[in-house]
């Protein structure tokens, strides 16, 4: 069985733009797709630290930070919404306020692959969102955890 190389050298130039502009198009999907599927979990589950993460300030205060990759910063801070709500749940209780918010997005740039007069460039906005929690018992102006992680778990299409 020939390697990729071997073939690529027997075809025409034109062809061989072709096939590594497919090859190109393949590994960045092949990128993508793997990190998509950490849209929403621990961040000490994948190498790259995206998802979520807490520590408990307090027994009732904690801090939540949720890392995205190639998100808007409004999905991030839904994540960490609702990462909050499972805390507050997962605790005993049922509603929770925000007492501190901060965010920061970089961007990161793939790699620009030149073939003949097209060029394949990947580029990326990675919101970092961080919220303070205060968990509370039922009170006005609180988030209600129950139906924060309702509804954002419908929004997003999660389990």
């Amino acid at each position: 069985m020939k390697t990729f190389a071997e073939i690529a050298v027997c075809l025409p130039a034109v062809y061989r733009r072709i096939t590594l502009l497919l090859v190109a198009c393949l590994s960045l999907a092949g990128c993508s797709q793997g990190m998509s599927g950490m849209i929403y979990s621990p961040a000490s589950e994948n190498v790259w630290k995206l998802g979520y993460s807490e520590t408990q300030l307090a027994p009732d205060v904690y801090r939540v930070t949720y890392n995205g990759y190639s998100i808007p910063a409004s999905k991030a801070t839904d994540f960490a919404l609702l990462r909050s709500a499972e805390l507050c749940l997962a605790v005993g209780y049922t509603h929770f306020i925000v007492t501190e918010q901060s965010g920061q997005s970089t961007s990161s740039s793939g790699m620009v692959i030149p073939i003949g007069n097209i060029a394949v460039y990947a580029n990326a906005t990675n919101p970092e969102i961080t919220l303070a929690i205060q968990l509370v018992p039922e009170r006005p102006n609180t988030y209600a955890a129950a139906f924060i992680q309702q509804s954002l778990k419908k929004k997003y299409g999660l389990k």
